[in-house]
């Protein structure tokens, strides 16, 4: 990982703030923290909270309209572990717009019966715009469907899996 390639990325992202989309701010947000830069300090976490200064945001935290599926996804995990240095009605409208994708996401899952037809299921996973609910989120949402933990050996198998894909 080039941390001060990544620095003087997103130090130039936040002089170009006004430009930024929905889908580029949530990109770079989401490969800044899932590249671990968050972990390296005060430097980081700053830069993650002025680009979520940016209009797209601020502006989509009153409409909504822009976020949904894997970029709402996105955002919402990059933005959740400095969640305490945002702005907090942006956070708030953040996380609440993530819940409101999540509950019928579950509701589908909930409704699933057995033995699951996977083109039906890829289909609707499809028309949620989804493939994961990330890290922050995955847990909970498993939770609300009733399942408190992974059976012994599905991680390693599911892993196992994603890899040889």
């Amino acid at each position: 990982m080039d941390v001060p390639l990544l620095h003087a990325i997103s130090e130039g992202a936040i002089n170009t703030l006004r430009n930024f989309k929905v889908q580029e701010i949530s990109s770079l947000l989401w490969s800044l923290s899932s590249m671990s830069v968050l972990d390296d300090g005060e430097h980081s976490c700053r830069i993650v909270q002025q680009l979520s200064a940016a209009p797209i945001i601020v502006h989509e935290a009153h409409s909504g309209q822009s976020w949904q599926g894997h970029y709402l996804c996105l955002l919402a995990n990059a933005l959740h572990p400095v969640r305490d240095r945002l702005d907090r009605s942006v956070w708030l409208k953040v996380h609440s717009r993530w819940a409101e994708c999540l509950a019928p996401l579950a509701e589908f899952l909930r409704a699933i019966t057995f033995p699951v037809d996977a083109d039906k299921y890829v289909e609707a996973l499809v028309e949620f715009g989804l493939f994961h609910v990330g890290p922050y989120y995955t847990r909970e949402l498993l939770r609300s469907v009733g399942v408190g933990s992974s059976p012994p050996g599905f991680v390693e198998d599911a892993l196992a899996r994603v890899f040889a894909y």
